[in-house]
């Protein structure tokens, strides 16, 4: 196991696909993640958004496919790769991979209010009489 690992959460921003290497060898799931986050500029507040390119191989890839939608809140463990490449018009682009080790749904409780505040417990009922 490398020390470089990396864990993100984020929206699968496409719909998930599976393809297989080598005429059915190794399975190789790929999808668009957008991982969002905000960053202080002076006094304001920006939301940033980070793609990355979310690959999977083998066996987990299979689960992942079978699972995983499109818009999906999900949790990546895994490195990043950075790759270089040409455009059309001739200028150089990068892409950023995030080559997962394992993937999986997130789970997060939903926000009340403006997310600075506890939601109070509801108060017990109190039933009259009322048979079980």
């Amino acid at each position: 196991m490398s020390i470089n690992t990396y864990t993100v959460t984020g929206r699968l921003g496409t719909a998930p696909e599976l393809r297989f290497a080598f005429d059915g060898g190794v399975a190789i799931f790929t999808a668009r993640m957008a991982v969002a986050y905000r960053k202080r500029n002076g006094d304001d507040w920006a939301e940033t958004t980070t793609w990355y390119d979310l690959k999977l191989f083998g066996g987990q890839a299979e689960a992942a496919a079978e699972i995983l939608t499109k818009g999906d809140l999900v949790i990546a463990v895994g490195r990043v790769e950075t790759r270089e490449y040409e455009k059309k018009d001739g200028t150089k682009g990068f892409s950023t991979e995030f080559i997962a080790n394992e993937v999986g749904q997130a789970i997060v409780a939903p926000r009340v209010g403006d997310g600075k505040t506890r939601r109070e417990a509801p108060k017990p009922r109190v039933l009259d009489d009322e048979p079980f």
